[in-house]
């Protein structure tokens, strides 16, 4: 072999040797030398890029100078070239940072009591920290490596832990009550405040109450007192609602009207000495009298009166009395209840009790009835 595992390229011959020793030049000697040439050339790595490297080739710390910047993956890198790359021993980075892949994840994996942190900066000034696990030991129980968002001033110092939050329990807190409409309530903030406040599963409201929107009930009624009390208002489906139980009639559920006159109550004499209405709500009609004379004058007494009661009558037969509740006989044919149809057919008892409440008309007339307002008991 031309070159002796070193490096060191070995010769064959020693022509000075052999002329000492009288050993004339032989062909033979010298093809030996010349092939020993040749095969140590071939060990040689070609300039033009014919020779393909078979082993790694220790520079004993000496450079690669003056290369190229690489182009295909296996390319030797220049400094030049490594300049420009992340060091994974710590760096800084001229230029956005994308991870892209299907889950892309970015992991802050350091040591307890050493905090694990993202800093916000301007001009070289912290403006906000995060702090994915603080530098508070973690003492078992699920204790320290706490969260905190922490704000600073202009010069870098900082101002104060507007966020924090504890691992164990997995709690937030802010660094304090809200100043600004939107500000975050605190729990302090709130119960400091609750008696301003309405409790939203249950409160008495002292003041007016302003409603630009809708007031929903949920439960279909509206509470203003206690349960079956006048002040209940309950909506019972479609146009219909009730207060404290009794039925509302409207213009919307009291329509149309197809019939209305005074009809006959009862007759009935007046009180001896005190206020009789013995048909509340109803109107006087008719009186009887008798002459009498006292000391010589004569006077007119009245000895009885007739009531009668404004009568609506809508489809379905449906007769509303303004007077207090009593059995009445009805005509059969005509559902009007009379003490004489007008018709002439035969009045027969049906036991039906009317719902009797007052009115009082300006003038007597139905036109002006355009909408009523009738409570039922």
């Amino acid at each position: 072999m031309p070159f002796n595992g070193t490096g060191m390229f070995v010769r064959v011959r020693n022509w000075v040797a052999d002329s000492a020793a009288g050993i004339k030049i032989r062909a033979d000697y010298h093809d030996i030398e010349d092939d020993g040439f040749a095969d140590g050339l071939s060990q040689c790595i070609v300039r033009d890029g014919q020779t393909t490297v078979t082993n790694n080739i220790p520079m004993n710390g000496k450079r690669i100078v003056a290369m190229q910047d690489p182009l295909d993956p296996q390319d030797a890198a220049t400094k030049t070239y490594a300049d420009t790359k992340v060091s994974d021993t710590g760096d800084t980075m001229t230029g956005d940072l994308a991870i892209k892949k299907t889950a892309p994840t970015l992991t802050l994996n350091g040591i307890p009591a050493n905090s694990n942190r993202i800093v916000s900066q301007k001009n070289d000034l912290n403006r906000w920290i995060m702090d994915l696990g603080d530098t508070l030991p973690e003492s078992g129980s699920n204790a320290g490596s706490n969260f905190r968002l922490g704000s600073y001033n202009d010069s870098g110092a900082a101002i104060t832990n507007a966020l924090m939050g504890t691992r164990s329990t997995g709690l937030l807190t802010v660094a304090g009550d809200p100043v600004n409409a939107l500000g975050v309530a605190t729990k302090q903030y709130t119960d400091t405040n609750l008696a301003l406040k309405v409790n939203r599963a249950g409160d008495t409201i002292t003041g007016p109450l302003t409603v630009n929107g809708e007031l929903t009930a949920v439960t279909n009624y509206i509470r203003f007192v206690t349960p079956g009390s006048g002040g209940y208002l309950q909506w019972l489906g479609g146009s219909t609602y009730s207060v404290g139980g009794s039925t509302v009639w409207h213009s919307s559920n009291l329509t149309p009207i197809i019939n209305a006159r005074l009809a006959y109550a009862a007759d009935g004499q007046p009180g001896n000495g005190s206020m009789n209405e013995p048909y509340g709500g109803g109107v006087i009609t008719g009186l009887s009298g008798a002459s009498v004379t006292i000391n010589a004058v004569g006077y007119l007494v009245v000895v009885g009166a007739r009531w009668r009661y404004l009568q609506l009558q809508t489809p379905g037969a449906t007769r509303l009395l303004f007077a207090s509740s009593k059995p009445v006989d009805t005509c059969a044919t005509c559902a009007f209840d009379t003490p004489a149809c007008p018709a002439g057919h035969a009045i027969a008892p049906q036991g039906t009790t009317y719902v009797r409440l007052p009115l009082t008309l300006s003038d007597g007339s139905l036109a002006e009835v355009t909408s009523l307002l009738l409570f039922f008991n």
